[in-house]
Order: structure tokens, then sequence, then C-alpha cells
């Protein structure tokens, strides 16, 4: 039986991107898409990546994903937009809002966006690395359906809230952190469920506030915000931050990308850029940044977050991009579905 194999990037994301045509969705929302998708499987969070192809493509055949969503600016300030995302492709509207606010902290030093009427958007990673990429500090912050239990509570309130900072690095070597805060991100309990593996003591609990390791039972029971109180504290600032401050459904009002297909997600994700060289010489900057590396890697066991999954992407250009056997089941569906040849295994 297989168990995984590796294919070609670009012609993962060729496939990945023509399905989504097919599909019906715009050129430039499917490109987005797509590069988000395809990045995830090869900087190795699979749960990120294409396997999410088939429950995106259902999200919006049901009415829960608009293509093309309407990019609407509701409030424009010098340094600051408020922005609705129309329910588009959470991945395409969080591509935009990056480089959008990106190019405005350029001129501003530091800008903002608010994107209110967005959709599940994926890992905040690859986010953090294409403004780094554009010479960008950035701050994202996205809320979600609920799935965890406030600090002392058993039922679910608040969602897996990510957040995620991202630094440009040299050469190519960005600081990047990017973080659910419950002690599990959902697709993993997804994933635990279709691998039937168990879950440790410590990630939910049931109603009476007793351990869940059957990951099958956790949507009767709740995460747990990670590091008790503090993750709590956490996930309530990005509910803030990016569910409050934009003006988006919050809690229970969020449409789940698998339970509520035809409801738009009404996500909100919040972006702060900042610009280094708009105030300091890259000299500066990456002697500060060199000198805190060296410290930080005197100890040999350390290990930078970002650093992995970037070499990880790089090294799946060159010898493919490594999918297991639930994602590549999942793309041969597709495949005969919309016609669309699979990519070539290496």
């Amino acid at each position: 039986m297989v168990i995984s194999q590796r294919c070609s990037y670009s012609d993962l994301l060729a496939f990945t991107y023509n399905i989504l045509c097919s599909a019906g969705v715009v050129e430039p929302e499917a490109k987005s898409v797509s590069e988000c998708l395809v990045w995830c499987s090869a900087a190795g969070l699979p749960n990120q990546g294409v396997w999410r192809l088939p429950v995106l493509l259902q999200k919006l055949a049901s009415g829960g994903i608009t293509s093309p969503s309407k990019w609407l600016v509701r409030k424009k300030m010098p340094a600051f937009s408020y922005i609705d995302g129309g329910a588009g492709f959470g991945h395409y509207l969080c591509a935009k809002a990056t480089v959008e606010v990106c190019k405005t902290a350029k001129t501003q030093g530091i800008a903002g966006i608010a994107l209110s009427n967005s959709n599940f958007c994926g890992a905040l990673g690859f986010y953090l690395k294409l403004a780094a990429d554009n010479d960008c500090v950035l701050f994202v912050f996205s809320n979600s359906f609920p799935k965890v239990a406030p600090y002392g509570g058993v039922k679910a309130v608040l969602g897996t809230n990510p957040l995620g900072v991202g630094f440009p690095g040299i050469g190519g070597e960005h600081l990047i952190i990017d973080m659910a805060t419950a002690s599990s991100a959902g697709s993993t309990i997804t994933k635990a469920i279709e691998n039937g593996t168990s879950l440790p003591e410590g990630i939910a609990v049931d109603s009476k506030g007793e351990a869940i390791t059957d990951p099958r039972l956790v949507d009767q029971g709740a995460l747990l915000p990670f590091g008790g109180a503090k993750g709590f504290g956490l996930a309530l600032m990005v509910e803030m931050l990016a569910g409050v401050l934009t003006g988006s459904s919050l809690s229970k009002e969020i449409g789940s990308l698998y339970k509520h297909p035809e409801k738009p997600g009404g996500n909100g994700q919040l972006f702060i850029a900042i610009s280094p060289s708009s105030y300091i010489d890259s000299e500066t900057y990456e002697s500060g940044w060199s000198r805190l590396r060296e410290y930080l890697l005197a100890d040999g066991n350390v290990r930078l977050p970002g650093v992995q999954k970037i070499s990880k992407e790089v090294e799946s250009h060159t010898k493919g991009v490594e999918l297991d056997k639930a994602t590549l089941d999942a793309l041969s569906d597709l495949s005969k579905q919309h016609g669309v040849a699979l990519p070539t295994f290496i």
C-alpha cells in the first residue's frame, strides 16, 4: 500500500490551480489559494496544504465562499484600511491584505488592515513569509470557529485563534512565529481521526472536565487553551483584535469550514506591518539580527522558528512535495471529478 509519494512542486501548483479554475474560481483567486496550499504542503504543514482542497471546494459549491469576491474598502486612512472581503477565499483575501499592508508600510513606516467578512485562511506562516520576502515585519491575527474552552471552563467558546509574527531574515532565513492559541490545531484533530490515532491527555476535555483521548469525541467536548490561563489570554486577545475590532463574526457566530459549508465563515483578520527600512538602515537591522541569532544558536540544540519550514520548502522544489495517502486519495478523486490530470510523481 502506498503510504506517501513525492510530486513535482510546479506540477502540484498547476494541478491545484487548474482544479480551482475548473470549479469556477477566478484566475487571481485561484492563483493565491493554490500558492498558499502548495506552500503549506511543501513546508511541512500538510494539515493546511492541498489536503484542504476538497473541503474548500465543498464550501465554495455550497455558497459559503464566493468567487469572485468583492474587495470593498469601507474606510481608508493614510496608514490604515478597513476592508470587507465579500466572503471570498480567506487565502486570497489575506494574501492581498499582506501585499497591500506592506506596500503602505513602505511609505508610512507602519500600517494596518482590518479585514472583515473573510473565511478560513490556512496557515499564517504563508503570509508572514510573503511579508518578510518584501522586507516587512508582519503581525497577523485571525479568529475562528469555537473549539476551545476558556480557562476554567469546559464548553467551546473560542476558536484555535492563531496569531503570528514574521521578521525578515538574512539570506531568506526569516524568523516566522506562527501558533494556535489552543493545545492543538483543529486540523490536527481532523488528521488524528483520519489516521486513527489517539490524543495525549491535556489536549481536550468532555463536559465533566475529564480528559478526551479519542479525537472523534472532541466535538462533544472542547480543546483546552495551551498554557492554561496564558493561552486563554492570548486567544481572547486574538478574538478582540481579529473579531471585535474588525466588526466580524464572533465565537459561535462563525461558519465552520466543515459543519456549515453553506454559511460564510465571517472570520476577521487583522494585519499590522512595519517597514524597518523606513527608519533604520539595512546594516543596522542585519547587525542586530545577526548578533541575536548568534547568541541564540550558541547552544547547539536551539532551532529558530520558521527556519525548518523554509528549508523544507526549498528542499521540496528539488526533491518534490511529499503527500500522504489521504491527500493522494483526495487528489485522485478531484482529478476524476474535474478531468484534470494528476501531478507528476517522482
